[in-house]
């Protein structure tokens, strides 16, 4: 009985280092490749896009309000301003103050 056990752990641990040896050569593969992901997006960003700047979430809201109520032939500029400051405040503090999301008040923060 003590040597059927034994058998057994020697063929379990066989077992085990014959099921890692693909793991371990798995493990590189993948590495390198998630490497190589952020090269190419780099490059993506580099090539076709160059140095992006944020507009940040403050002039994004009231540019976006403004923009789509000039849309509308009832437009009125000092209505929709108002309302796009209101609604930027407004999110400023749901999202940044409320929520603590990393997101760039003005332009050129991130």
């Amino acid at each position: 009985m003590q040597r059927s056990l034994f058998v057994k752990a020697v063929l379990v641990a066989v077992t085990f280092a014959i099921l890692m040896l693909p793991l371990s050569m798995i493990r590189g593969i993948v590495a390198e490749r998630a490497a190589r992901q952020q090269a190419v997006v780099q490059d993506i960003a580099a090539s076709s896009f160059g140095r992006q700047v944020f507009a940040g979430l403050v002039l994004s809201t009231i540019l976006l309000i403004v923009m789509s109520s000039a849309a509308s032939h009832e437009f009125r500029p000092k209505e929709a301003l108002v309302s796009g400051i209101l609604l930027a405040i407004l999110a400023v503090g749901v999202f940044v103050i409320g929520l603590k999301l990393q997101i760039g008040i003005w332009p050129g923060q991130r």
